[in-house]
């Protein structure tokens, strides 16, 4: 037994001079390789310079070997909603370069989040969003579908010198658009682009001519469509 209890003892005493070792030489590696320059690269003008600082100032203490770049790369990511993408990588002897990519916005959403060309939501800071981008109003989830039918309207629109500034799919289905001489063209729930084509074909002959504007036009009719005329 004393000579069972002998052999834990040796153990035990070897495993902690391994750990005072492994720590030690550690914290020796932390000491004599520090993290001297961390350079930052690529597309990232509407992430604060004091945001990206915060972020990756706790990760340069640990040393250049022991810098978890994984973590980092994630947290980037994930705790910045402009960054789209971001690469993290060490180079010798002392410099770690972060590479970042922005998510590029085309439109807002419910005035409180911003869309990407491939329907993505994302929700900055509002005074980050740029400025004069189109607003779309409706679901998130239908965010996808209200981008593809904004680029349709704007095509058609931009026959008669027009732009679409909002594009509204409301709780009910109906979709209106809003363009950039401010009238508003309902168009109900079915067959959307047919109607709102129907609109633009009329357009220059029924309303520019006019000495009054209309504020609003409701294409929802078969055969004909109601004005709201501005008094």
């Amino acid at each position: 037994m004393k000579k069972k209890y002998k052999i834990i003892i040796a153990i035990f005493c070897i495993s902690s001079v391994i750990g005072w070792i492994f720590f030690e030489s550690m914290a020796h590696t932390k000491a004599h390789y520090p993290i001297r320059q961390v350079i930052i690269e690529g597309e990232y003008w509407q992430v604060p310079q004091v945001d990206l600082e915060k972020i990756i100032a706790p990760y340069t203490e640990r040393g250049y070997f022991f810098a978890n770049l994984f973590s980092l790369q994630r947290q980037l990511k994930d705790d910045e909603p402009w960054i789209q993408s971001s690469a993290v990588s060490r180079h010798w002897p002392d410099t770690i370069v972060v590479v970042l990519k922005q998510k590029m916005a085309v439109a807002t959403l419910n005035h409180n989040s911003l869309v990407t060309q491939d329907g993505h939501v994302f929700s900055p800071p509002v005074d980050s969003f740029p400025p004069d981008l189109p607003v779309l109003i409706g679901p998130k989830e239908k965010a996808a579908e209200l981008l593809k039918t904004y680029h349709l309207f704007t095509f058609a629109a931009d026959s008669v010198n027009l732009t679409v500034n909002q594009l509204e799919l409301s709780s009910e289905g109906n979709w209106s658009v809003t363009l950039s001489n401010k009238i508003v063209v309902m168009l109900g729930e079915d067959d959307i682009l047919a109607r709102f084509k129907r609109f633009t074909k009329v357009y220059e002959q029924v309303f520019v001519p006019q000495h009054r504007e209309p504020s609003s036009v409701d294409m929802r009719y078969s055969h004909g469509m109601a004005v709201n005329w501005k008094s």
